[in-house]
Protein backbone atom coordinates (compact mmCIF):
# COMPACT_ATOMS: atom_id res chain seq x y z
CA UNK A 1 0.00 0.00 0.00
CA UNK A 2 3.08 2.07 0.62
CA UNK A 3 4.69 1.91 -2.51
CA UNK A 4 1.47 2.22 -4.32
CA UNK A 5 1.14 5.49 -2.98
CA UNK A 6 4.46 6.97 -3.56
CA UNK A 7 4.61 5.70 -7.35
CA UNK A 8 1.11 7.73 -7.51
CA UNK A 9 2.08 10.55 -5.85
CA UNK A 10 5.34 10.70 -8.02
CA UNK A 11 3.09 10.19 -11.23
CA UNK A 12 0.76 12.49 -10.10
CA UNK A 13 3.63 15.12 -9.39
CA UNK A 14 4.82 14.55 -13.19
CA UNK A 15 1.39 14.68 -14.87
CA UNK A 16 1.18 18.01 -13.50
CA UNK A 17 4.29 19.62 -15.56
CA UNK A 18 2.60 18.55 -19.10
CA UNK A 19 1.05 15.98 -20.72
CA UNK A 20 4.10 16.04 -22.75
CA UNK A 21 5.86 12.80 -23.69
CA UNK A 22 9.17 12.55 -20.76
CA UNK A 23 12.61 11.85 -22.50
CA UNK A 24 15.43 10.89 -20.66
CA UNK A 25 18.41 12.79 -20.74
CA UNK A 26 20.52 9.94 -22.40
CA UNK A 27 17.55 9.91 -25.14
CA UNK A 28 17.76 13.84 -26.15
CA UNK A 29 19.10 14.55 -29.40
CA UNK A 30 20.35 18.17 -27.58
CA UNK A 31 20.67 17.90 -24.03
CA UNK A 32 19.23 21.26 -22.14
CA UNK A 33 22.01 23.43 -21.37
CA UNK A 34 22.13 26.50 -19.04
CA UNK A 35 21.85 29.54 -20.22
CA UNK A 36 24.92 30.85 -18.70
CA UNK A 37 27.25 27.91 -20.11
CA UNK A 38 29.31 30.02 -22.64
CA UNK A 39 30.58 26.23 -24.45
CA UNK A 40 26.95 25.24 -24.62
CA UNK A 41 28.33 21.83 -23.38
CA UNK A 42 26.42 18.88 -21.66
CA UNK A 43 30.01 18.36 -19.27
CA UNK A 44 29.25 22.10 -18.66
CA UNK A 45 25.51 22.13 -17.53
CA UNK A 46 25.93 19.00 -15.45
CA UNK A 47 28.92 20.60 -13.54
CA UNK A 48 27.17 23.66 -13.14
CA UNK A 49 24.29 22.05 -11.28
CA UNK A 50 26.45 20.47 -8.67
CA UNK A 51 28.52 23.83 -8.43
CA UNK A 52 24.90 25.84 -7.47
CA UNK A 53 24.27 22.83 -5.02
CA UNK A 54 27.22 22.59 -3.54
CA UNK A 55 27.89 26.66 -3.06
CA UNK A 56 24.68 27.02 -1.37
CA UNK A 57 24.03 23.66 0.49
CA UNK A 58 23.19 24.21 4.25
CA UNK A 59 26.36 22.25 5.54
CA UNK A 60 25.24 22.82 9.11
CA UNK A 61 22.77 19.94 8.82
CA UNK A 62 25.65 17.17 8.49
CA UNK A 63 27.21 15.09 10.51
CA UNK A 64 30.09 12.81 10.07
CA UNK A 65 27.83 10.02 9.40
CA UNK A 66 25.43 11.25 7.11
CA UNK A 67 28.32 12.90 4.59
CA UNK A 68 29.20 9.08 3.85
CA UNK A 69 25.52 8.97 2.16
CA UNK A 70 25.70 9.25 -1.73
CA UNK A 71 22.95 11.48 -3.36
CA UNK A 72 20.78 10.56 -5.80
CA UNK A 73 18.76 13.32 -7.53
CA UNK A 74 16.01 13.60 -10.27
CA UNK A 75 15.48 16.43 -11.93
CA UNK A 76 12.16 17.39 -14.54
CA UNK A 77 13.00 20.30 -17.01
CA UNK A 78 10.10 21.43 -19.02
CA UNK A 79 10.01 21.92 -22.88
CA UNK A 80 10.72 25.92 -21.89
CA UNK A 81 13.42 24.96 -19.80
CA UNK A 82 12.45 25.53 -16.59
CA UNK A 83 13.26 23.22 -13.60
CA UNK A 84 9.23 21.98 -12.64
CA UNK A 85 10.26 19.25 -10.59
CA UNK A 86 12.74 17.47 -8.16
CA UNK A 87 13.54 14.14 -6.15
CA UNK A 88 16.31 13.86 -3.93
CA UNK A 89 16.82 10.17 -2.92
CA UNK A 90 18.58 10.04 0.58
CA UNK A 91 17.74 8.43 3.63
CA UNK A 92 17.70 11.88 5.39
CA UNK A 93 14.58 14.22 4.68
CA UNK A 94 16.41 17.05 5.86
CA UNK A 95 19.11 16.89 3.20
CA UNK A 96 16.92 15.59 0.99
CA UNK A 97 14.72 19.04 1.23
CA UNK A 98 17.68 21.44 1.07
CA UNK A 99 18.85 19.71 -2.36
CA UNK A 100 15.22 19.61 -3.68
CA UNK A 101 15.07 23.47 -2.86
CA UNK A 102 18.30 24.27 -4.40
CA UNK A 103 17.52 22.60 -7.71
CA UNK A 104 14.23 24.36 -7.40
CA UNK A 105 16.53 27.54 -8.12
CA UNK A 106 18.47 26.44 -10.87
CA UNK A 107 18.82 29.21 -13.76
CA UNK A 108 16.77 28.73 -16.66
CA UNK A 109 18.31 25.66 -19.31
CA UNK A 110 17.49 25.73 -23.11
CA UNK A 111 14.72 23.08 -23.92
CA UNK A 112 15.94 19.42 -24.50
CA UNK A 113 15.17 18.64 -28.40
CA UNK A 114 14.27 15.37 -29.91
CA UNK A 115 13.64 14.84 -33.45
CA UNK A 116 13.50 18.46 -34.11
CA UNK A 117 11.21 19.02 -31.03
CA UNK A 118 11.07 20.85 -27.68
CA UNK A 119 10.37 18.05 -24.87
CA UNK A 120 10.33 17.68 -21.49
CA UNK A 121 13.01 15.75 -19.63
CA UNK A 122 14.24 13.76 -17.04
CA UNK A 123 17.69 13.86 -15.77
CA UNK A 124 19.06 11.78 -13.08
CA UNK A 125 22.05 12.73 -11.54
CA UNK A 126 24.71 11.53 -8.12
CA UNK A 127 26.65 13.44 -6.13
CA UNK A 128 29.36 13.15 -3.25
CA UNK A 129 28.33 14.60 0.14
CA UNK A 130 32.11 13.74 1.12
CA UNK A 131 32.73 17.15 -0.84
CA UNK A 132 29.96 19.15 1.15
CA UNK A 133 31.76 18.25 4.79
CA UNK A 134 35.50 19.47 3.59
CA UNK A 135 34.13 23.48 3.94
CA UNK A 136 32.51 25.30 6.86
CA UNK A 137 28.76 26.64 6.51
CA UNK A 138 28.76 30.05 4.39
CA UNK A 139 26.98 31.99 6.84
CA UNK A 140 27.03 31.87 10.47
CA UNK A 141 25.20 34.09 13.07
CA UNK A 142 27.50 33.48 16.20
CA UNK A 143 29.27 36.58 16.26
CA UNK A 144 27.25 39.14 15.16
CA UNK A 145 23.80 40.29 14.60
CA UNK A 146 23.86 41.47 11.27
CA UNK A 147 25.59 39.40 8.73
CA UNK A 148 28.01 41.46 6.22
CA UNK A 149 26.64 42.01 2.95
CA UNK A 150 27.60 43.45 -0.64
CA UNK A 151 25.81 46.59 -1.19
CA UNK A 152 24.21 44.85 -4.09
CA UNK A 153 22.51 42.35 -1.86
CA UNK A 154 21.23 45.13 0.63
CA UNK A 155 17.81 44.13 -0.35
CA UNK A 156 17.93 40.53 -1.51
CA UNK A 157 15.61 37.90 0.09
CA UNK A 158 17.74 35.43 -0.09
CA UNK A 159 21.17 36.57 1.29
CA UNK A 160 22.93 33.09 1.28
CA UNK A 161 22.73 32.70 -2.87
CA UNK A 162 23.41 36.47 -3.37
CA UNK A 163 26.56 36.04 -1.65
CA UNK A 164 27.37 33.15 -3.20
CA UNK A 165 26.93 34.86 -6.83
CA UNK A 166 28.66 37.98 -5.87
CA UNK A 167 32.21 36.39 -5.10
CA UNK A 168 31.62 33.56 -8.00
CA UNK A 169 31.52 36.62 -10.65
CA UNK A 170 33.65 38.98 -8.87
CA UNK A 171 36.44 36.15 -8.84
CA UNK A 172 36.33 34.16 -11.26
CA UNK A 173 36.84 36.39 -14.16
CA UNK A 174 39.67 37.99 -12.48
CA UNK A 175 41.59 34.37 -11.79
CA UNK A 176 44.75 33.56 -13.43
CA UNK A 177 43.41 30.93 -15.81
CA UNK A 178 47.06 30.32 -17.26
CA UNK A 179 47.44 28.63 -13.07
CA UNK A 180 44.55 26.15 -13.73
CA UNK A 181 45.98 22.67 -14.16
CA UNK A 182 41.95 21.20 -13.81
CA UNK A 183 39.28 21.94 -15.43
CA UNK A 184 37.73 22.35 -12.32
CA UNK A 185 38.84 23.65 -8.61
CA UNK A 186 37.84 23.83 -4.98
CA UNK A 187 39.12 25.81 -2.40
CA UNK A 188 38.25 26.69 1.40
CA UNK A 189 38.25 30.41 1.85
CA UNK A 190 38.44 32.24 4.69
CA UNK A 191 38.62 36.33 5.28
CA UNK A 192 37.92 39.24 7.71
CA UNK A 193 35.76 41.45 6.51
CA UNK A 194 36.55 44.93 8.53
CA UNK A 195 34.06 47.72 10.86
CA UNK A 196 34.68 49.57 6.74
CA UNK A 197 33.42 46.84 4.74
CA UNK A 198 36.94 46.18 3.72
CA UNK A 199 38.74 42.91 2.63
CA UNK A 200 42.30 43.15 4.03
CA UNK A 201 42.88 39.63 5.60
CA UNK A 202 42.48 36.72 3.02
CA UNK A 203 42.80 33.10 3.26
CA UNK A 204 42.26 30.48 0.33
CA UNK A 205 43.40 26.94 0.95
CA UNK A 206 43.23 24.62 -2.31
CA UNK A 207 45.23 21.88 -4.55
CA UNK A 208 47.83 24.77 -5.68
CA UNK A 209 49.74 27.34 -3.29
CA UNK A 210 49.57 29.53 -6.71
CA UNK A 211 46.05 29.23 -7.15
CA UNK A 212 44.98 30.05 -3.64
CA UNK A 213 47.65 32.96 -4.18
CA UNK A 214 45.94 34.17 -6.67
CA UNK A 215 42.30 34.57 -5.33
CA UNK A 216 43.61 35.61 -1.92
CA UNK A 217 45.33 38.87 -4.14
CA UNK A 218 41.72 38.89 -5.84
CA UNK A 219 39.56 39.08 -2.40
CA UNK A 220 41.27 41.63 -0.60
CA UNK A 221 40.51 43.99 -3.45
CA UNK A 222 36.93 43.73 -2.60
CA UNK A 223 36.07 46.95 -0.61
CA UNK A 224 31.82 46.70 -1.19
CA UNK A 225 30.42 45.27 1.60
CA UNK A 226 28.02 46.61 4.36
CA UNK A 227 29.81 45.52 7.42
CA UNK A 228 28.50 43.30 10.18
CA UNK A 229 26.86 45.01 13.25
CA UNK A 230 26.86 43.78 17.17
CA UNK A 231 24.46 45.87 19.44
CA UNK A 232 23.93 48.42 16.80
CA UNK A 233 27.84 48.75 16.08
CA UNK A 234 29.45 48.33 13.01
CA UNK A 235 31.96 44.96 13.91
CA UNK A 236 34.54 42.97 12.13
CA UNK A 237 34.18 39.43 11.02
CA UNK A 238 36.16 36.39 9.99
CA UNK A 239 33.53 35.18 7.32
CA UNK A 240 34.22 31.66 5.80
CA UNK A 241 32.67 29.92 2.83
CA UNK A 242 33.32 26.88 0.06
CA UNK A 243 34.26 28.35 -3.16
CA UNK A 244 34.18 26.31 -6.48
CA UNK A 245 34.88 27.03 -10.25
CA UNK A 246 35.57 25.24 -13.51
CA UNK A 247 36.00 26.20 -17.32
CA UNK A 248 33.84 26.81 -19.70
Amino acid sequence: MKITAILFLFFFQISTVSSQKMISWQELDNKPIIDSCKSKTEDCTLKKIKVHIQQNFNTNILSDTIAKLPISAKIIIDSFGVVKWSRSLTDNKEISSEIENLIMTLPKFTAGIKNGHPVNTILDFKMDLNNFKKFPSALSTKDYDVPPLPKKCKTTETPKKCISEYFANYILPRVNTSLLKEESFSASLSFVISENGEINIAKCVGKDDKLNRNIENIITKINDFIPAQKDGKNVAVTYHMPFFGYTN
